[in-house]
């Protein structure tokens, strides 16, 4: 369960009171866009609470719970006034509701909504994961009927068959005949068509249900983005009853349809949108006038917020002609939030809005890493910029933490730059002299100092900079005592004739570090 990533199991208590509206809900929120896991009877005088859970009871029991806590999320039924201190208490968020409903089933209702949102973002991860696989059209439909569990079939915009799937033979005239034809039949199409059927589709996003003409019930959708329409799709309620929840899912399935059905073009063709070609002439610096940017963005009537980050996407490997990355670049929209991709050499460029109290947080990236692993791609995270005339030297940035953090960690997945910016800069000034000759002298002295009397003080010089300064942090990290560190310490002053506390000397010392870490001679940390 991605408790931190984009793609939520866990359901937004806004979503929550606006589930709840049949019964008035009043909303007291300290903490915008907390997400709950689960929901639980409050007890009389609760002690201990866990910040992914909902605590449902009354209105009276609030007087005799403690708001000492750093996070508490309650739904209450009114019973009788709110005490005064649990008004704006940070770090509580209350949800009121009136007393025409009681405890039980209110709780009950909740854990069906979280319930119901948790199937719909399992049925989404499946839908994607097939649209990745790169299986095609059919194995996509194959999956949304396991998820849905009915009988469906999808046409293009001439509704010629484009594919279906079922488990058993469906006895229904219509059906078979468009599956036997391979198209809609005339006659049906006619109807169709008199019923402004198709024209109601093409312009409304909802998935309808609807009786007529065919022989059972059936949920139809347009297949479509960005208002083009490719198709059209229908569910017939054969095999089980079509459900409220179906809605959302036939509607998600519409979109990764449509994706499906651009890929081809998107590649054969090397057509992009409008977006695509803005973002690529920045990256590729032909277009720096900040009035023609400012006129072709204000074109595209796209709005982006103050703060802006660039994540780049690629092979682990660096490696050419990936096709799944089109497939991936769709997905990983679908999962951070408030944000547009293209894709530019063979990599993902994702830009990424935040607004200007809302800085982006790592813990909002965690739920795209395990996508990551599983296709072998890594991603950079550039720093903080407002200007999108300044994208080029952002992306430089991401690019540079991917290199940067693979050669240094190996393992990672996501990468900072603001985590590797001083080796950065430490690469560029290596690019004109070797670096180690901005090293200390003294750090290779006392390495020939440890070979020689077979001693670990370099290390623990490291430890104890890469510390603060601070003994007890240092000892700590190299599992000795306090003394032992305080012996070391002064064992080094000795050696290297330091005040080991001048802020020149420590400074010196630490970037002295920091290039053997950037060119990998770090040996002096194996004992």
């Amino acid at each position: 369960m991605a408790k931190n990533g984009l793609i939520q199991m866990n359901v937004s208590l806004e979503v929550v009171a606006e589930a709840l509206k049949k019964y008035a809900p009043e909303v007291h929120l300290t903490t915008k866009d907390h997400f709950v896991e689960t929901a639980t009877v409050l007890n009389p005088g609760q002690a201990a609470f866990e910040p992914e859970i909902l605590y449902v009871g009354k209105t009276s029991e609030l007087e005799r719970i403690s708001t000492v806590h750093s996070l508490i999320n309650l739904l209450c039924v009114y019973d009788g006034p709110i005490p005064e201190e649990y008004v704006e208490v940070p770090g509580l968020n209350l949800i009121t509701v009136s007393n025409q409903v009681d405890i039980a089933t209110l709780l009950q209702e909740v854990r069906n909504l979280l319930f119901i949102h948790r199937q719909f973002i399992q049925a989404s991860l499946k839908l994607y994961s097939a649209l990745v696989s790169g299986r095609g059209f059919q194995h996509i439909l194959d999956i949304a009927y396991e998820i849905l569990g009915n009988p469906l079939f999808a046409v293009d915009a001439a509704l010629k068959l484009l594919g279906y799937a079922k488990k058993v033979e469906v006895n229904d005239t219509t059906w078979q005949g468009i599956i036997v034809k391979g198209y809609v039949p005339p006659d049906l199409a006619k109807a169709l068509d008199s019923l402004e059927e198709i024209k109601k589709l093409a312009e409304n996003d909802v998935p309808q249900i609807t009786n007529h003409p065919l022989e059972h019930k059936r949920l139809e959708s347009r297949i479509a983005t960005n208002n083009k329409v490719f198709g059209y799709m229908a569910m017939i309620e054969y095999d089980k009853p079509i459900e409220a929840k179906d809605t959302d899912i036939f509607r998600l399935l519409g979109g990764v349809l449509a994706c499906e059905m651009q890929k081809e073009s998107f590649f054969s063709q090397g057509k992009g949108f409008a977006f695509d070609f803005l973002i690529a002439d920045l990256l590729n610096g032909k277009t720096t006038n900040s009035t023609v940017i400012q006129e072709r963005i204000a074109a595209l009537a796209w709005k982006f917020n103050e703060n802006l980050y660039l994540l780049t996407v690629r092979d682990v490997n660096d490696s050419a002609g990936n096709p799944a990355l089109f497939y991936l670049k769709i997905l990983l929209e679908k999962m951070i939030s408030e944000s547009k991709s293209v894709l530019y050499n063979n990599r993902i460029i994702q830009l990424i809005g935040r607004g200007k109290k809302k800085p982006l947080a790592r813990a909002e990236l965690n739920g795209i890493i395990d996508t990551l692993k599983e296709n072998h791609l890594v991603g950079g995270i550039s720093r903080c910029f407002h200007n999108l005339a300044d994208i080029q030297d952002y992306y430089y940035q991401s690019s540079a933490a991917i290199e940067l953090g693979l050669r240094l960690e190996k393992e990672g997945v996501i990468f900072y730059y603001e985590d590797y910016a001083f080796f950065h800069l430490m690469e560029l000034a290596g690019s004109q002299r070797d670096l180690k000759s901005f090293c200390d002298p003294g750090i290779f002295h006392l390495i020939d100092y440890d070979i020689k009397n077979n001693t670990s003080f370099t290390r623990s010089l490291y430890e104890y900079l890469m510390s603060g300064n601070n003994p007890k942090e240092s000892a700590y990290r190299l599992g000795v005592h306090r003394n032992t560190m305080d012996y070391r310490i002064r064992k080094i002053k000795e050696v290297l004739n330091i005040d080991i506390n001048d802020p020149k000397v420590t400074w010196s010392l630490f970037l002295s570090f920091k290039i053997l870490e950037l060119v990998g001679n770090m040996n002096f940390l194996i004992n």
